[in-house]
């Protein structure tokens, strides 16, 4: 059971934040989320994830080049970035084609790290991508709604609903 805190919405009114108290499980498997299970092989991987990445690689962009890879690779510009994109695109693709699938799931993870550096250095994000793939998709005939959660240290479930909308799109 959840106990209301707040309801928010966003600047652009896409996004609500509800805020609630946990009372107990809140899953019906009985344990505290639904989320967290690591019984539950399910369980998709948290997308919250990539957004906080997004946010470590966006302090990097001005920092000293030798404090991490990531700033070295900004202090080199966007052709390097761009390099290193194409490299590990390839990787992935021998990866695939060899059928390692454990080397195609760290190639995959070096190419969306990259490409989130390379989108942060032109200033963009990766729900830019997200969006553009959302409108251009010929599958999506209705809105979809994503919600995720994050315990905090006090105890408050912080309930992010994002509703990304095709235009054209039939409710």
């Amino acid at each position: 059971m959840l106990q209301l805190k707040s309801i928010k919405l966003d600047c652009d009114q896409d996004t609500l934040l509800i805020q609630v108290d946990p009372v107990g499980p809140t899953c019906h498997l009985n344990t505290t989320s639904c989320f967290d299970n690591d019984n539950n092989t399910n369980a998709q991987p948290s997308l919250v994830f990539l957004h906080q990445l997004e946010q470590v690689l966006a302090d990097r962009k001005g920092a000293d080049p030798d404090s991490s890879y990531t700033a070295s690779l900004y202090a080199r510009g966007t052709k390097r970035i761009s390099q290193k994109v194409g490299e590990e695109g390839v990787e992935v693709a021998l990866a695939a084609t060899s059928g390692d699938k454990a080397e195609l799931v760290c190639e995959s993870a070096d190419l969306i790290y990259h490409l989130l550096v390379l989108l942060q250095d032109q200033d963009l994000a990766l729900e830019d991508v997200i969006n553009k793939t959302q409108t251009t998709s010929s599958t999506i005939n209705t809105p979809s709604i994503i919600i995720t959660h994050k315990k905090r240290k006090l105890g408050f479930l912080f309930i992010y609903v994002n509703l990304y909308y095709r235009p054209n799109a039939s409710l």
